[in-house]
């Protein structure tokens, strides 16, 4: 008989629990609701932006106001809402395309969610962020295709859509996109290869993320033709000064060529020197070439490779040099620098053993791609000088390296 009662007594407080719950939950949401329509804000000041505006206002003296919110159509028949609380004076709009003036709506809505009636007023904008970078786009000739530069000062996301007309176009082809450039840098400057020495129109459209569109630049250019250097005809040099390039535990051994086999897991060690001084080597490129870019590889170690990337004795920075008639002296009087290059880690997060994104490796696995400029003399003979490596060890590897450009024979 006593476990019965403590069984009913058990089972009522559950029950005044369970009710005592949803009676709680019943009171979520405003506590009253009234009918009365909140009263209109009063604009104070509108401030014209880059595809858009500011307005900044005074609210209704109502003590129930929740939020302030705009409706407004974009050119392109978008409809857009924006809201602000009620504890900010101001709203941003934005997402035009072109500068102009444009009708909003405002609202007040309070705690009952009673909407005001609609205070009608415009805004002016300044011009659009798609259109301010479309006047910094530069298209030039490079080595197997064109080089693309643009400037972003307000670092809007947008993308650039890259267009061109096919080898095989008939006439009065459009131009097809063959790639988009995602970017919310202040600044760029990229490449686009893949196309032959002959007449290209390529052309350039900004888009934002609101589907507004620039007009579209185009350029008709002729590439320069740029060919991958034959590894075959690469041969070691050694000049007074240049490393050793030798593996200490097998001596006698050059790991140079190493350089140029095709082999990521074979690397080229050197351990004699002082960076950043005199930590350099020489080789032969075999021909006379103007070079347009080199690709690099870091060297490949642990079960998928990517164990030592961008950590320990991988090359960090390292110069170019070059010159057509061979100097054996050993002085630097003869050659010309032809760029500084630094293997940076995408992600830029703290150097590390294995501490990298899969963009990290995946930058790595490709190769890193060092362009020189246009007017760098031709030349046949190389010299690698190290500065440093990612750990600051006095000793360095490498994988692989691949000369581009147009040989002169």
């Amino acid at each position: 008989m006593i476990m019965k009662n403590n069984i009913i007594l058990l089972i009522s407080f559950i029950m005044s629990c369970t009710l005592f719950s949803s009676c709680d939950e019943d009171t979520h949401g405003p506590e009253y609701k009234d009918g009365t329509l909140p009263g209109q804000l009063t604009v104070r000041e509108m401030i014209p932006t880059p595809g858009g505006a500011v307005i900044k206002y005074d609210l209704p003296k109502e003590l129930d106001i929740l939020y302030v919110e705009a409706k407004f159509t974009l050119e392109n028949g978008r409809k857009m809402q924006v809201r602000s609380s009620s504890y900010v004076d101001s709203l941003s709009l934005e997402g035009f395309g072109k500068a102009g003036e444009y009708p909003v709506e405002l609202f007040t809505v309070d705690r009952s969610e009673n909407r005001s009636e609609a205070l009608t007023t415009s805004i002016e904008t300044l011009t659009a962020p798609v259109d301010n970078i479309f006047t910094t786009v530069e298209i030039s000739k490079t080595f197997g295709g064109f080089k693309l530069k643009w400037r972003n000062e307000s670092k809007a996301p947008i993308a650039l859509l890259l267009m061109a007309l096919p080898d095989s176009a008939k006439d009065n082809q459009s131009l097809e996109i063959f790639e988009t450039v995602y970017t919310q840098a202040s600044e760029g400057e990229m490449s686009f290869r893949g196309f032959g020495p002959v007449s290209h129109e390529f052309a350039v459209q900004v888009r934002d993320r609101w589907d507004n569109l620039s007009e579209i630049h185009k350029e008709t250019i002729v590439p320069l033709l740029e060919e991958e250097l034959d590894k075959s005809k690469f041969r070691e040099l050694k000049l007074p000064g240049d490393v050793l390039t030798e593996r200490p535990w097998i001596p006698g051994a050059s790991t140079m060529t190493a350089l140029w086999d095709g082999d990521l897991w074979n690397r080229m060690v050197a351990t004699h020197g002082d960076m950043p001084d005199d930590y350099y080597y020489t080789f032969d490129l075999g021909v006379n070439v103007q070079l347009s870019r080199l690709k690099f590889w870091q060297f490949f170690w642990g079960s998928d490779g990517s164990e030592y990337f961008y950590f320990d004795v991988q090359y960090q920075n390292f110069e170019v040099w070059g010159a057509k008639t061979l100097d054996t002296s050993g002085s630097f009087d003869n050659w010309t620098l032809l760029r500084k290059c630094e293997v940076v880690k995408p992600s830029g997060t703290p150097l590390a053993k294995g501490n990298f994104t899969n963009e990290d490796k995946e930058a790595a696995f490709a190769g890193h791609d060092f362009e020189f400029q246009l007017d760098i003399p031709e030349v046949r003979y190389i010299r690698i000088k190290v500065n440093n490596t990612f750990a600051n060890i006095n000793w360095s590897s490498c994988g692989e390296m691949s000369f581009f450009g147009q040989i002169n024979e």
